[in-house]
Order: structure tokens, then C-alpha cells, then sequence
């Protein structure tokens, strides 16, 4: 909602200087569907077929405010905490990890930010984040959904929307 101001508002209009960055971006699916509400989008992916497929999906699709880095999510994300790269309160972070879940530099650098999506494909490693290893305690959920992505499967697609607990430290 504070990306795109009011939800019910049709057309897409963009927030000057806020900015989203995905993790284990894919062939940027995500990006593609959200770079028209941000002023930048900078898309993380290790594979580098999927990063031509990201940046073929952006040509395709026309999106000119989105780069995509071939490297780990904890490269990103030692890089970032090591230039102390902070986000600003309008910032967004997106994070669609494997059935791991995010490992501990990459954690550390999510909790940074104030909203976070979390997509998680094995819920337990949600809880695990969430829980065990401490979101919880700088964040709060605002809201979540279920998707059957995999029917026949034990998996189900958990989005969360994650915001900055006010009692919380940035």
C-alpha cells in the first residue's frame, strides 16, 4: 500500500526513491509484476541461465528500472552489510529462498529492512526464520495467504507480509 499508495487506485504509479530488492529472483517473474511500483529494483539470482532469463523477461516486457546480479544471496547481502547499505524506511525487500529457507548473513540483512515479503515454498523453514531465528522480534505479520502450488504434494507457496515492529531497532 505505501508502494503503490492506494490499493484500489488503477493505474500503476510508481514511489519516487523507494526501492525493492528480490532474492532468489528466478527468471524474474516477480520483478517483472512489481518494477512498475518502484523507482529501482535490483533482482538477486545465482544461476546464471535464469539471470539471461530474467534480463530476456525485462526486455521482453519492457522494464527499464531493474538490474539483476548473478551471485549468491549472502554475497549480496555480506556486501550490503559490509557498506553498511541501510535501507531506507521505504524500502522493500522480497525473498522467495529455497526449501532451506535464508541462511544467517542473508537473514541478518533482510531484518534490516521495514517491509519484507516472504515466500516460502516449505513453511517450516518460514517458522524457523520467523521464529527460531528471530523476525519475529524485529517483525511483525501484517498478513499472509496460502497457495496450493503443488497439489499432491506436502508443500504449499506461504506468502507473508512482514512489517517493522515499532518497539523494534533498525
Amino acid at each position: 500500500e505505501r508502494a503503490t499508495g492506494d490499493r484500489g487506485q488503477k493505474s500503476k504509479k510508481k514511489s519516487e526513491d523507494v526501492s525493492l530488492v528480490e532474492l532468489y529472483c528466478g527468471n524474474g517473474t516477480h520483478t517483472v509484476n512489481l518494477s512498475p511500483f518502484f523507482h529501482k529494483v535490483t533482482a538477486v539470482e545465482i544461476e546464471p541461465r535464469l539471470c539471461d532469463a530474467c534480463l530476456e523477461n525485462f526486455a521482453l516486457n519492457g522494464i527499464e528500472n531493474a538490474r539483476v546480479m548473478a551471485l549468491p544471496a549472502e554475497t549480496f547481502s555480506e556486501e550490503r552489510i559490509d557498506d553498511t547499505e541501510i535501507p531506507t524506511n521505504d524500502d522493500f525487500v522480497l525473498v522467495d529462498p529455497p526449501r532451506a529457507g535464508l541462511d544467517p548473513v542473508t537473514l541478518r540483512m533482510v531484518a534490516s529492512y521495514r517491509t519484507i515479503i516472504y515466500i516460502a515454498c516449505d513453511s517450516n523453514s518460514l517458522v524457523r526464520d520467523f521464529v527460531d531465528r528471530g523476525l519475529a522480534e524485529t517483525h511483525s505479520i501484517k498478513r499472509s495467504a496460502v497457495f496450493d502450488h503443488f497439489p499432491g504434494s506436502k508443500f504449499v507457496e506461504v506468502v507473508v507480509w512482514l512489517e517493522r515492529r515499532r518497539d523494534a531497532s533498525a
